[in-house]
């Protein structure tokens, strides 16, 4: 009997053990399904509240873009401020790229990617003739004339390369651009002659290395090694392909490491603004000087990298916004300096960013009068995108990104 009332017992303890396991997982479903709605709720909700911020900048783009449309010559050239009436103006390619890249943000439909088609048969003919060294253009009564100057080789070779790398990227197609090839070539055998230990000058004839010329120059190696590397067809035909993606992918590593070994000055926690032609650096006016000493601190962010530690970064972007209101447009320089909304957006600060472009909007929306230029609406347009970007992911928010966001 001892035994027999053992055995009852023992089974009587595993029905125990079981019914707590099963009530538990009953409740776990329950948690789910209740966090499911909640979920689904909180969703709806987040789509609802930012559908207007969406809806806002989309429209803020369009806008932008349609009038950057309006300022593209017969010859596809980008003309740098509003055509007008006479149709009377200049060209600078380094700006025309930026206007190009404001076409290319977001998703550009078949329009923007024909303009900036168009664009790009102008300027790859023009700098396959020049042999890498494309100058400025002034307006004639025959057409668009060299003026044999140019700000500088480096960095309008780096816009040139990174607008077409984008250009790509975004679903461009290069079959009615020719010589192409022939002027990737180009541009990287005149890289080649103004390197030095991974940095680039300004031009043979300027022997200065400018921290933002080689930021740019940074951006569109890495834009191009990427594009290299791609499975992109019509690149793959190109006769040369392989030593085109050995030299970017190389020319990555020496730019990323030299830059910041040259111009991250550690001791007072700042950039150098450049080096002149016996590697000596040039002055340092301080943030107080906006161009180029405080915008130089910042820049690397608008060319996709942080080069230092975030964190440094952010410190001394809110040393340039304490010192520079630039946010109300007053900095009384001779470009309004968008570029600083899209790097705002960038390191989280949309407060700054949005009353920039609320500024921006009332002043130039309708009359696009001088210093406005189409690199402006260019730059406009790209924070717009970052700012719709912006407002999509807090719209597509569940309360698991809450959470996480919460602990960080």
């Amino acid at each position: 009997m001892t035994y027999h009332r053992r055995k009852r017992g023992q089974k009587k303890g595993v029905g125990g053990i079981w019914i707590p396991i099963v009530l538990l997982a009953i409740l776990l479903v329950l948690a789910v399904i209740l966090f499911m709605v909640a979920d689904k709720r909180y969703r709806e909700q987040n789509k609802a509240l930012y559908a207007d911020e969406m809806e806002f900048y989309l429209s803020c783009m369009e806008q932008e873009k349609e009038w950057i449309a309006t300022q593209q010559g017969e010859e596809g050239a980008i003309y740098l401020y509003d055509l007008g009436e006479d149709e009377s103006g200049s060209v600078v390619p380094y700006f025309s790229c930026l206007a190009a890249l404001g076409m290319l943000a977001g998703e550009p439909g078949e329009e923007e990617l024909q303009f900036v088609e168009n664009y790009l048969v102008w300027h790859t003919e023009e700098l396959v003739k020049s042999d890498g060294i494309i100058s400025d253009y002034r307006v004639t009564p025959e057409g668009l004339e060299s003026k044999d100057s140019y700000d500088s080789v480096d960095s309008y070779i780096a816009l040139y390369l990174n607008l077409l790398a984008t250009y790509l990227e975004k679903g461009g197609s290069l079959e009615q651009i020719p010589y192409v090839e022939e002027a990737v070539e180009v541009c990287v055998l005149r890289l080649m002659e103004l390197s030095w230990n991974g940095l680039t000058k300004v031009s043979e004839e300027k022997e200065v290395y400018y921290l933002m010329d080689n930021l740019e120059i940074l951006e569109a190696y890495e834009k191009m090694a990427v594009l290299m590397n791609s499975e992109n067809e019509e690149v793959e035909n190109w006769e040369n392909k392989d030593s085109l993606e050995t030299f970017f992918k190389q020319a990555v590593k020496a730019s990323r490491e030299e830059i910041k070994e040259y111009f991250w000055n550690s001791e007072e926690e700042r950039f150098e603004i450049g080096m002149d032609s016996d590697f000596s650096y040039l002055d340092f006016h301080g943030m107080e000087e906006f161009y180029p000493y405080a915008i130089a601190q910042v820049y690397p962010v608008a060319c996709g990298t942080y080069l230092i530690d975030k964190e440094k970064i952010e410190e001394l972007y809110l040393e340039l916004s304490q010192e520079h209101s630039w946010q109300d447009l007053s900095m009384e320089e001779d470009f309004e300096w968008p570029v600083l909304s899209y790097i705002a957006v960038k390191l989280g600060d949309i407060e700054s960013a949005e009353e920039y472009l609320e500024n921006y909007r009332r002043e130039y929306a309708e009359d696009r009068e001088y210093p406005f230029n189409t690199s402006d609406a260019g730059w406009a347009v790209r924070t717009y995108a970052q700012l719709y970007d912006y407002y999509e992911e807090k719209a597509n928010q569940g309360l698991l990104d809450l959470f996480v966001e919460k602990i960080k």
